[in-house]
């Protein structure tokens, strides 16, 4: 988070890479904002993912 902070973080909008500063500037995109507004969260779900074999 650090590296990113001074760096900056960048994101893909289209076909174009976009790099800010302040995170609070990205637009998530798939409408997030929308859902947050309508109150879906995610709160509650979790996700994992592995990659990699689980048994050698």
């Amino acid at each position: 988070m650090a590296c990113a902070a001074f760096f900056g973080y960048t994101y893909l909008q289209g076909d174009r890479v976009i790099t800010v500063s302040d995170l609070s500037l990205v637009e998530p995109g798939l409408n997030l904002r929308s859902l947050h507004q309508q109150g879906c969260t995610g709160k509650g779900i979790h996700v994992a993912i592995i990659d990699g074999p689980l048994i050698q």
